[in-house]
């Protein structure tokens, strides 16, 4: 099985990588224990993921996704979320590619170091990241 810049193993039937943000992708409504969400993506790479998709959602589209000729495919994007959480799993984050700050990105990876079933508020992981004022920014984060 093909493997993606993070190690996780990819299914033979995705597409090539979007190249430059432009290319074929896949779409589907993939079933959770949290209910249906709408996962998008491309060679391994989750580019989008809705956990509450409203009847008739669609893939994503205008901005960085207007250039994307989407496929819709619920067995491939099942198989797109299985292999980011296997990726989770085995290297503790998973391969989501999003549109991020630095800032976004760090309160990201110090969320991730907290111990499950352990609890932090806003303020201590901006402390934890160096900005201990930027309690506010920290949720942010976390909500984008």
């Amino acid at each position: 099985m093909p493997r993606n810049q993070a190690g996780v193993g990819t299914p033979p039937e995705w597409p090539a990588a979007l190249p430059a943000g432009a290319g074929p992708g896949i779409w589907g409504l993939v079933p959770t224990r949290f209910g249906p969400m709408l996962a998008a993506g491309s060679a391994g790479w989750l580019c989008w993921l809705d956990g509450a998709p409203v009847p008739g959602a669609g893939p994503p589209s205008g901005g960085k996704f207007s250039r994307i000729s989407w496929r819709r495919s619920d067995v491939l994007a099942s198989e797109l979320l299985a292999h980011c959480c296997a990726g989770l799993r085995a290297q503790g984050v998973p391969h989501i590619a999003a549109a991020a700050s630095d800032f976004q990105r760090e309160v990201w990876t110090a969320v991730q170091q907290i111990p499950p079933g352990s609890v932090r508020r806003y303020g201590e992981v901006a402390a934890a990241i160096g900005r201990p004022r930027a309690a506010r920014a920290v949720g942010a984060a976390l909500a984008a």
